[in-house]
């Protein structure tokens, strides 16, 4: 037991001076201040989320039923309680295992809350179906391998019924997230062969999905374009203009786009076909606002672009399910 926890603060520390030999800094990602920062209450609601989020499969669920299951202990201590009970628990259970080379199931309980400690108090989204998922990939297999061995414990009957229902629930939403992955690539890599507008020296982008059902698409963080980026390195044709993406927006079918149309000379109307959706940008909401080509302002289910300044000859382009369209003037 004793070399056990001597190599893994050999390899904790390793990693923290591999961190300031590459980085800089001790601790890298986000910073010190928010991987160390402590809230214990945040904690324990966010292993409760990725419990259920992984483990229960919630995030599959009707938005307004998934909302409520994911805030049940947003507003209390009650959860705190527990995780300390199950940290102490799986400690002294982790020593015996250890001790009688036995239950390994406990080494994977605590597998799963030793690996959820640096990202546990960093935000938890649920909002869409894809997010957060490599922050859970491995504690979720340490938990659920435990899980197995512990139900593979109880009647041999029951737990056979019990592993079908595991199987059948988790093969079926996998084929689901499996389909909406496909449908997203196929809108992506038609979107992508379809631009054709490699003379133009300025074009302006009205709308472009940041994500299909939850699953990124065109999303970019703190970048101009992700469509410059896609024309780059999965067609390999970068364009050399200059390339503005106005409004990102999720995108819920494979027919989602929007029409567009001028309302006068400096003017453009932007209207999605239907409700459902909402314009992003750099992986949030996107409100009114301003910069040096144009004012932008929400309107029902499309926005007002009024420009200050179009460069001459620019283009304005849209995106129509699988395919782009010019704004004719």
């Amino acid at each position: 037991m004793y070399s056990l926890i001597a190599m893994s603060f050999f390899l904790v520390c390793s990693f923290f001076l591999a961190s300031k030999w590459a980085l800089g800094t001790w601790i890298g990602h986000y910073g010190a201040e928010t991987h160390a920062g402590l809230n214990v209450n945040e904690f324990a609601i966010h292993y409760y989320q990725y419990f259920i989020k992984h483990i229960a499969l919630v995030r599959f669920l009707p938005h307004h039923i998934k909302t409520t299951i994911f805030e049940i202990f947003s507003a209390g201590y009650l959860y705190t309680i527990i995780l300390f009970v199950v940290f102490g628990v799986s400690l002294l259970m982790l020593r015996s295992a250890i001790k009688r080379q036995f239950a390994p199931e406990w080494i994977g309980i605590w597998g799963f809350l030793v690996f959820l400690l640096p990202v546990g108090n960093l935000y938890f989204m649920y909002l869409q179906l894809n997010e957060n998922d490599r922050y859970g990939f491995l504690p979720a297999a340490l938990l659920m391998s435990a899980l197995v061995l512990l139900i593979s414990r109880l009647n041999k009957q029951f737990s056979y019924g019990l592993f079908a229902v595991i199987l059948f629930f988790n093969g079926f939403y996998l084929l689901k997230i499996r389909s909406v992955w496909k449908q997203n690539g196929e809108v992506y890599q038609a979107l992508v062969q379809d631009f054709r507008w490699y003379d133009e020296d300025f074009v302006f982008v009205l709308n472009i999905p940041d994500n299909f059902e939850g699953t990124p698409m065109f999303r970019v963080l703190n970048s101009d374009s992700g469509l410059k980026q896609a024309l780059l390195h999965t067609r390999n044709e970068p364009f050399r203009g200059k390339l503005v993406e106005v409004a990102m927006y999720n995108m819920i079918n494979e027919s989602n786009g929007v029409t567009a149309s001028w309302i006068d000379e400096q003017t453009i109307f932007v209207e999605m076909h239907e409700w459902g959706s909402w314009w992003w940008m750099n992986g949030q909401g996107l409100g009114d606002h301003s910069n040096e080509f144009y004012e932008f302002k929400t309107e029902g289910k499309g926005y007002k672009l009024m420009m200050k300044n179009i460069p001459p000859g620019a283009v304005f382009i849209y995106q129509d399910g699988k395919q782009w369209k010019e704004l004719a003037k």
